[in-house]
């Protein structure tokens, strides 16, 4: 008995679309304009699933064409199992509670796994925290005061500025999300692995990419669209020229959301990217209700 059948004889139903949408995304790769150009023009993964000739979509690479008129939904079926087996939700660019602010991007996951409290973030006012060195004891007040005025924090529970930022959402008793640069169902850096169980218990956890799925240091950059994305603001409390922050606080600005930064010191390599954003127009942040 193959697998979709073995998942069609358990009692919970198999979501057809969550598996057209895992397929389309494993065609079209991550953070790729391609998918969000086949949803719209045929209405849906399960649509194009259904379409047999991409002949005509010259836009398409014939790699990519091939893929799709392969019809291989073997790898989607077992990433579906996972997600079953481990309790780990999926959100399709249909679902009514994927965040209609990534549907502005050029190229938004197709698919959302998450763990934790799925809520509608479209409802609510979220702000992305964005450090790239110390600023620990800024980040901590931001992430604080942020949380305790109603915000969602979002972040990316990578070690240092991320972390402390998730904490002093969770310590004021509000709520934050975070997304990951890796699979859903690693915890990383190991370090926060308490960390990543109380914000599934507390707040949520969001990936594009599914359990189990190698991810590489790429995955991190990409994943900060996301960050930008889900945001109608991004704070950078501080960030040198060549930092990780900028490329948050630059996807932001591609997005049409608000941009704040902390002003630093004049002269120093740590806080000289986010001077430069104030020089470029960023507003200025000097505290958090300032970007709410």
């Amino acid at each position: 008995m193959n697998l979709f059948r073995k998942l069609a004889n358990r009692t919970t139903p198999i979501d057809e679309t969550a598996l057209h949408y895992i397929w389309l995304s494993l065609a079209c790769g991550f953070a790729s304009a391609a998918a969000r150009e086949l949803i719209s023009a045929y209405h849906g993964a399960g649509a194009v699933y259904a379409e047999e000739d991409f002949s005509s979509r010259t836009d398409l690479s014939e790699a990519l064409r091939k893929r799709l008129s392969e019809k291989d939904l073997s790898d989607a079926q077992e990433i579906y199992k996972a997600c079953r087996e481990k309790g780990i939700g999926i959100l399709t660019y249909e679902c009514d509670l994927y965040p209609s602010r990534l549907r502005t991007l050029t190229n938004p996951p197709a698919v959302l796994y998450y763990r934790g409290r799925i809520t509608n973030l479209d409802c609510e006012p979220c702000v992305a925290p964005s450090v790239s060195r110390y600023g620990e004891e800024v980040t901590d007040w931001f992430g604080y005061e942020l949380a305790k005025s109603g915000a969602f924090v979002v972040s990316g529970l990578a070690k240092g500025a991320d972390g402390i930022a998730h904490r002093a959402a969770l310590r004021a008793g509000g709520n934050t999300v975070a997304v990951l640069g890796t699979a859903i169902d690693r915890v990383y850096p190991l370090q926060n692995e308490g960390l990543f169980s109380e914000i599934e218990s507390k707040g949520l956890i969001l990936s594009e990419y599914y359990p189990g799925c190698t991810t590489s240091g790429a995955s991190f950059p990409e994943r900060n669209r996301i960050i930008s994305g889900l945001s109608q603001a991004t704070v950078v409390v501080e960030a040198g020229v060549n930092s990780g922050a900028l490329i948050t606080a630059k996807d932001a600005i591609m997005q049409g959301r608000g941009i704040y930064a902390v002003p630093g010191n004049v002269g120093e390599d740590n806080t000289s990217g986010t001077n430069r954003l104030i020089r470029d127009g960023a507003a200025v942040a000097l505290r958090a209700r300032d970007s709410l």
